[in-house]
């Protein structure tokens, strides 16, 4: 197992790499996945159509950041 499956994949191309630890796992339309932090997961899901998270593997998420993920998944789904 590598060290990206705990460390946040969820940063945009202009952006330092992000060393916080990865609570969240975004699946996209196409059955690919990577790991965030919350705050990124809910930017992620907010820019990929079909997108969502896996909650098996997503651990130690608050109400605020469970309901923050619940509603970027709902965006998503809109296309």
């Amino acid at each position: 197992m590598t060290q990206t499956r705990f460390t946040c994949t969820l940063t945009r191309a202009d952006e330092p790499a992000c060393l916080s630890c990865a609570r969240v796992t975004i699946v996209d339309s196409q059955g690919a996945t990577a790991p965030g932090r919350p705050r990124h997961a809910v930017a992620t899901l907010d820019g990929i159509t079909g997108a969502h998270v896996d909650r098996a593997d997503s651990k130690g998420l608050n109400e605020w950041e469970r309901t923050a993920l619940e509603l970027s998944e709902d965006r998503s789904k809109l296309g």
